[in-house]
């Protein structure tokens, strides 16, 4: 099992150079980089949507219907407007390991991640309620929703993500500012 941590800060000295899916800079961090990007550098309008830097549109919502996420624009408004979105976020800084961070990200099998979420159940009594639609995984499901709920949530990934940063035969869960 393998983790990324993600953290908010407020301004960072030098940014990753380019612009790419969310997933692509997750998927750098996952591999040992340390990432920070803003609203500048992620070229995904769902991300950008999902992580507080662009607002609803007519066009986001022919996006999702042309990726075939939503089966026509009332649908993916829907799914738009419910979206846990983040608002005020700065810059988002991802790397394998901070001291302490907003959200702590765990991908593994099936078994693995079900051991974590076993414990997290152990030591809070709690049940995760996931909330998982398979559109914006790493943005939406697994940043966004945990850290606007602070509540943990699963997720199977989307199609962004599982050719990006979640592996064949993973899935992943991701805690807010918890000790797990």
């Amino acid at each position: 099992m393998e983790r990324l941590a993600i953290e908010f800060v407020d301004r960072v000295d030098e940014m990753e150079a380019g612009e790419e899916k969310f997933c692509s800079w997750a998927e750098m961090a996952r591999e040992g980089k340390d990432v920070y990007v803003t609203e500048e550098n992620i070229s995904c309008p769902l991300a950008r949507y999902n992580l507080g830097y662009s607002g609803y549109s007519a066009e986001l919502a022919g996006i999702l219907v042309a990726w075939g996420d939503a089966e026509n624009e009332d649908v993916a408004e829907t799914y738009l407007k419910g979206a846990y979105r983040l608002h005020g976020v700065k810059v988002i800084h991802l790397c394998a390991d901070l001291e302490e961070p907003d959200i702590v990200v765990y991908f593994g099998t099936p078994d693995e991640i079900m051991r974590k979420v076993r414990e997290f159940s152990r030591r809070t009594g709690e049940r995760i309620p996931g909330m998982v639609s398979g559109i914006g995984a790493m943005c939406g499901e697994l940043v966004s929703l945990p850290y606007v709920t602070g509540k943990p949530n699963c997720s199977v990934g989307c199609g962004g993500s599982r050719v990006r940063v979640i592996r064949k035969g993973e899935v992943a869960v991701a805690f807010p500012n918890l000790r797990l």
